[in-house]
């Protein structure tokens, strides 16, 4: 059984990043190759006075890089999952950072629109790309994602002045508006990968080694017994 458990463990470690996986997540950080898409979640979390069950998640889906790598394309989708929180409590603005200078940012999806290098979340500085409801990323205006809205669903693509290989995302953060005492909070957000579908396939197949490995055993501890 021991080693039926080691096997499961390097499944673990080996689905969680598949071997010819190029774009990847660590820590914090995704890095993106402009040849490997790949789809990854963003959970968020508030902060400091006011942030009590206010979070949120966020899915990004890197689409690839055209023309030439100049342009990076994604699709979103954002929810706010805050519990405990005001029907008027609402998600209000969202941003990251990019580790290549400059992008020109285009976006589509309601209701968000936005903007790049002024982004200045408050209490959490200033993000190179912010998508926000309101006025700024500071929210206000009685806009953005409550609880009952649920999520929502947009695009957006970087296009930069010269071919670009590769990049990196960091530092995301979220702004709600209307949480705990009526007042706004701000929260980072985690970045977690999504199993592709091969992975899941591998997990269920040690389950199930698990499961024919630990039959035969207890079979032979009940004629052990007899």
């Amino acid at each position: 059984m021991r080693s039926v458990g080691v096997a499961f463990a390097a499944l673990l470690a080996t689905g969680a990043m598949p071997a010819n996986a190029v774009s990847t997540i660590s820590g914090s950080s995704v890095f993106l190759d402009a040849s490997d898409p790949l789809a990854f979640n963003v959970d968020f979390a508030a902060q400091g006075a006011n942030s009590s069950g206010a979070t949120g998640q966020a899915t990004f889906n890197f689409l690839g890089a055209s023309s030439g790598n100049t342009v990076y394309s994604f699709s979103y989708n954002i929810a706010n999952t805050s519990t405990g929180l005001s029907s008027n409590s609402r998600l209000g603005a969202f941003g990251l950072n990019v580790s290549v200078d400059n992008p020109t940012l285009s976006a589509t999806g309601t209701p968000f629109s936005a903007m790049t290098n002024g982004g200045n979340f408050n209490g959490l500085g200033v993000r190179d790309l912010c998508f926000y409801a309101g006025p700024n990323c500071n929210g206000g205006g009685n806009a953005g994602i409550n609880v009952a809205t649920g999520e929502v669903n947009g695009t957006f693509t970087l296009t930069f002045t010269s071919a670009t290989s590769s990049l990196s995302l960091t530092d995301f953060v979220a702004r709600w508006q209307a949480a705990q005492n009526n007042g706004s909070t701000s929260g980072l957000g985690t970045p977690n990968a999504i199993p592709e579908a091969s992975t899941w396939a591998m997990l269920l197949i040690g389950f199930a080694g698990i499961g024919l490995t630990a039959r035969p055993r207890r079979a032979r501890e009940k004629l052990a017994i007899a």
